[in-house]
C-alpha cells in the first residue's frame, strides 16, 4: 500500500543495553524508519513504531532516518534506494513495510525476529567524557567459525530537535554514526573503542549509542513498488544482532 509522500533521493554515566531477549527471539532486531519532517503521513508511523517499542512484546531497537535533516540520514536512505516515507527496513532490509500501521510494524518485526542468524552477542557502554563520549563495544563470536561484519555504531537524539508535521518531536533521530566499518570477527570476543566528538550539541540524558554487526555479505531485495524501476531494488545486509544505551 503506496498511500505516501514520494521524495528524490539524489544519489557522564554509564549504562548498559535495555532490551532483554524473550526465549523466541534469535536476536535484538533493527528497525529503521525513513522519514520527512514535511511528510503527512509520516506521523503515524512514528507513532506506530513507538508504541510498539515502549510495549517490547518483540525486543528491538529503531531508529528514525529523517532524509531533510540529516545527512547521515539522507546517505542511509541512498542506500536503501528510499523514495517513499514512511517507510520501514526490518534488519537491515530483511523486510520493508510500506503500511504505517501498528499491525504490520507489528508483524514484520515479529517474523525478523525469529530469523536464522549468525551466533553473535553484543554489549555496549558508554559514558561522557566532558562534551564527547566514550564508546565501548563488546562482540562474541559464539560460533566457531570467523564472520565477516558490517559493524555501525549509531548515535541518535532520543527526543530529537526536529518536529514532524504535527509538531511533535521527532524520537530516535540518526545524527552520526561513531564508527562505520567491516570487521572479521573471529570465534571469541572483539572489543572495539571509540570516542565521538560531540560537535552537534547532543545532551547528556537524551542521547542514545546504538550498535549493530549485519552480514557483509549484500543481498539483492526489493522496494514495494515497481515505478520508478530504478529504485525499485536494494543492496541489504541482514542483521545479526542490535544492542543500545542511553546516556
Amino acid at each position: 500500500m503506496l498511500n505516501k509522500l514520494i521524495i528524490i533521493l539524489i544519489l557522564g554515566s554509564i549504562s548498559q543495553s535495555f532490551v532483554i531477549l524473550n526465549d523466541d527471539s534469535s536476536h535484538t532486531v533493527l528497525v529503521e524508519l525513513g522519514s520527512l519532517t514535511t511528510c503527512p503521513y509520516c506521523p503515524a508511523g512514528i507513532e506506530a513504531l513507538q508504541e510498539l517499542y515502549e510495549e517490547q512484546e518483540i525486543p528491538f531497537y529503531y531508529m528514525t532516518l529523517v532524509y531533510d535533516k540529516s545527512d547521515v540520514a539522507m546517505q542511509r536512505g541512498r542506500w536503501l534506494n528510499d523514495i517513499y516515507v514512511p517507510m520501514l527496513y526490518v534488519d537491515g532490509g530483511y523486510a520493508v513495510v510500506d503500511e504505517a500501521t501498528k499491525e504490520a510494524y507489528y508483524n514484520a518485526i515479529e517474523e525478523a525476529s525469529k530469523r536464522e542468524v549468525n551466533n553473535i552477542d553484543m554489549n555496549i557502554s558508554a559514558e561522557w567524557d566532558g562534551n564527547d563520549v566514550k564508546i565501548t563495544l563488546y562482540i562474541y563470536n559464539k560460533d566457531l567459525s570467523p564472520h565477516f561484519e558490517h559493524v555501525k555504531i549509531c548515535i541518535l537524539e532520543k527526543v530529537s530537535r526536529w518536529k514532524d508535521a504535527k509538531g511533535e518531536n521527532i524520537r530516535y533521530a540518526l545524527m552520526d554514526y561513531a564508527f562505520n566499518g567491516y570487521l572479521i570477527l573471529k570465534p571469541g570476543e572483539r572489543k572495539v573503542e571509540i570516542k565521538w566528538n560531540n560537535d552537534m550539541d547532543l545532551k547528556e540524558g537524551n542521547t542514545v549509542v546504538l550498535a549493530y554487526a549485519s552480514q557483509a555479505m549484500p543481498k539483492l531485495q526489493k522496494n514495494p513498488w515497481n515505478d520508478p524501476w530504478w529504485s525499485s531494488y536494494f543492496i541489504a545486509q541482514f542483521v545479526d544482532e542490535s544492542c543500545a544505551v542511553e546516556i
